[in-house]
């Protein structure tokens, strides 16, 4: 448990410190003063005085945050957060999400590059299989499924899964380096987890650009994901109750890392993605709550008071902390007690 413990305080202090480092490099490229970078929260264990911007890191690895001049209020300063233009605040503001996001497809390309991509070439056939009986060898790379091209594994397996038992499928084969393809009809049958199948399986492959595309389809896969979640909140069709905070990620974390290391690396990327989606909600204290002030003042043409903001952002800030508060004292009675 310890050392989950610890995997789970690195995983999210490593997602916590690119997501203000997206905020402190778009700051600094758009000319704003920082005051203080840190990282953690509480007391100060080090701190370093580098030029304008004090560095710090903070007793509790629990979070992190970028002090701009005047963020949260009226500054003569002409480098100050206030004296910017309205483009410019909302590439600082949403720079946290971006970075969120972009380390989520680099963990997913770690990942993929760790187990493979499947290709359409078949490593491996079941012993007695419909492929098999048919004549299918390893090495075989499948062309199309009746008549249909496959261009992926996926398109492979989707289309033998749309099947029902019994159906005959006619599979255009190359095998090893012959110019010609031939097509072998083959039935698809029922495998003991109700799955159409006929006995294949994929060969694997690890190429970096391949890796690259399929992570950011994935990520793209992990936002649909997440927002489905919202939306079966917002409905009523999923519970609140099944959101979890720190301890119910730990719980998860320590049972996904019995499943080795990919799978720990795709649960770190579905955080990472969350905290980008879930950054940009328009909430009070939420990077999404500030691009909505942001907003309102473009379209008025006037800066909402900045004394205002601030408060509204605290209080914002105070619920979060209410509600973190709340989802842990469940995580501790669901996962723990």
């Amino acid at each position: 448990m310890l050392k989950t413990v610890i995997i789970v305080i690195i995983m999210f202090e490593v997602l916590i410190i690119g997501h203000e480092l997206g905020h402190f490099i778009t700051a600094k490229k758009v000319g704003i003063k920082i005051n203080e970078f840190s990282i953690g929260m509480g007391p100060a264990v080090f701190r370093k005085q580098k030029g304008e911007t004090l560095y710090a890191l903070r007793l509790f690895p629990i979070g992190g945050y970028v002090a701009m001049e005047g963020e949260d209020d009226d500054s003569d300063d002409e480098r100050s957060f206030n004296r910017k233009t309205i483009p410019e605040k909302i590439l600082v503001v949403s720079s946290g999400a971006v970075m969120n996001y972009l380390m989520a497809v680099l963990v997913l390309v770690v990942m993929i590059m760790m187990i493979g991509t499947p290709t359409n070439s078949l490593r491996d056939i079941d012993e007695g299989s419909p492929a098999e009986l048919a004549g299918l060898l390893p090495g075989d790379t499948i062309i199309s499924i009746d008549g249909i091209e496959t261009d992926n594994w996926n398109d492979i397996t989707g289309q033998i899964r749309s099947k029902s038992e019994g159906d005959i499928i006619s599979v255009e084969i190359k095998r090893d380096k012959a110019e010609n393809t031939f097509v072998k009809d083959i039935p698809v049958m029922k495998n003991d987890s109700g799955n159409m199948y006929i006995g294949i399986f994929s060969r694997y492959e690890k190429n970096i650009f391949v890796a690259i595309k399929q992570g950011f389809i994935n990520s793209f896969e992990l936002i649909k994901l997440i927002f489905k979640s919202l939306e079966m909140i917002i409905t009523g069709e999923a519970s609140v109750k099944e959101v979890v905070g720190p301890v119910g990620i730990v719980s998860v974390m320590g049972d996904s890392s019995s499943y080795g290391a990919a799978y720990v690396l795709y649960l770190t990327a579905l955080i990472g993605v969350n905290l980008a989606i879930v950054n940009l909600l328009p909430l009070p204290a939420l990077d999404g709550g500030r691009l909505l002030f942001l907003i309102i003042s473009g379209i008025t043409g006037k800066p909402v008071n900045p004394e205002l903001e601030g408060r509204i952002h605290y209080l914002g800030f105070m619920a979060l902390l209410v509600l973190m508060v709340m989802v842990t004292v469940k995580d501790i009675n669901q996962f723990i007690l």
